[in-house]
């Protein structure tokens, strides 16, 4: 029994060798080109395929596994302008990339408008608090803004209140 156990060690070793010698792989690092700094959790793509990774705390990568052949390695990092490098794999080969450098860039987005609300619930909080009883207060605006049917529906979204239903909808309250 252990004779046979050892034998199929043997053949997944030789196996393992010989399918590693037809892949190749690259690693590299990659760095902010304006102070040196590694980048990590970059992004390591080659263009065409989903093959890929991400750089790790010290700015380096490997991807294994590649068939021979010329890869076009695309890096990119939110706030740096992508690079693209042409590589060649050979097998059994580490292509190794020392230092991939990307410079940051600025990234420019589109109008953000903001719009207040509170001013209506504003009101409705402060006379919540100031209330001699327990009371729920709820704003025309902020009811405006709810999608319900009609006034059953809105005012069932209070707690305590009990809404009859007829078809689905709120009737009464």
């Amino acid at each position: 029994m252990n004779k046979k156990i050892g034998m199929l060690l043997i053949q997944l070793i030789i196996i393992t060798t010989a399918y590693a010698q037809q892949t190749g792989s690259v690693s590299g690092r990659i760095t902010d080109k304006s102070n040196g700094e590694p980048l990590f959790f970059a992004n390591v793509s080659i263009k065409g395929t989903s093959f890929g990774t991400v750089s790790d705390d010290e700015g380096r990568f490997i991807i294994d596994n590649l068939k021979p052949g010329n890869y076009d390695l695309i890096f990119s990092y939110l706030g740096y302008s992508k690079k693209e490098i042409k590589i060649v794999v050979e097998a059994g080969e580490i292509q190794r990339l020392d230092n991939i450098e990307l410079s940051p860039t600025s990234v420019l987005g589109e109008e953000v408008i903001v719009t207040a609300q509170l001013r209506g619930q504003a009101a409705s909080i402060n006379q919540q608090v100031n209330s001699n009883t327990i009371v729920n207060v709820v704003s025309k605006d902020k009811i405006r803004e709810l999608p319900d049917q009609n006034a059953a529906e809105t005012v069932g979204r209070l707690s305590g209140i009990s809404v009859i239903r007829d078809g689905g909808e709120g009737t009464k309250v």
